[in-house]
């Protein structure tokens, strides 16, 4: 009982605490009466993308366990994409957490521990196209990809990898065509978290009161230059 009390102790010195970010209100945030309801999911939603054509791709956020990880809203139900079968093939551990739309194809990134996937699938055919494994020395142990963008010419991908323990937090390119992936800014302080607490509908985000969660890099964009 000593020993975790102890373990408890040095987790909240070295891990814990922070200053609280308080929020502010500029006046511009829309009203309620504003927003539009398209659906009502049973699983929360992760990311979503638009084709061109207007048909909606989500993916659902893997903490809420959720049956189907990457979908496509038909009448405003969530359908397994490309399908159930495909769904169901996917390894428990590995659960989508980005999806984007880019030259035909509905891609998306897993969330999870170890070796990600990044997979393509293109939306006309349903049919799992391409697929990548990030080796241990880019993505190792306990990291987590987690958001991407593709460059406008569809050749390389570009996501914030978020180590669960330690200062390492870079970003990841990858190139699509040569299949090769490398860090970029590792350890670097622009992305690297503040000392501060998130707060999420009222709820400090501090494991067991301890362990406060930080992230430097949790979404990332490229410009029309790929940029």
């Amino acid at each position: 009982m000593f020993a975790v009390a102890l373990l408890l102790l040095v987790v909240r010195v070295f891990f814990g605490g922070g200053a609280r970010l308080e929020r502010s209100d500029d006046g511009s945030a829309i009203p309620a009466s504003a927003v539009e309801q398209v659906a009502a999911l049973d699983y929360p939603p992760g990311n979503i993308a638009v084709s061109a054509r207007g048909r909606v791709f989500l993916t659902l956020h893997p903490d809420g366990k959720p049956p189907t990880k990457v979908a496509e809203l038909v009448d405003g139900k969530p359908v397994p994409f490309p399908d159930a079968a495909f769904a169901a093939s996917r390894p428990r551990s590995r659960c989508a957490s980005t999806v984007r739309i880019g030259s035909g194809c509905s891609t998306h990134a897993d969330y999870a521990q170890g070796s990600r996937a990044s997979s393509r699938s293109t939306s006309r055919s349903r049919q799992l196209v391409h697929q990548y494994d990030f080796p241990s020395e880019v993505a190792g142990f306990l990291s987590m990809l987690n958001d991407f963008a593709v460059s406008p010419d569809g050749r390389a991908s570009t996501s914030p990898s978020r180590a669960r323990s330690g200062r390492r937090r870079p970003l990841v390119v990858y190139d699509v065509e040569h299949q090769t992936s490398r860090r970029l800014l590792d350890r670097h302080p622009s992305v690297l978290p503040r000392n501060y607490v998130m707060n999420v509908d009222g709820r400090d985000m501090v494991v067991l009161g301890v362990y406060t969660l930080r992230i430097g890099v949790d979404s990332i964009t490229l410009d029309r230059r790929g940029e």
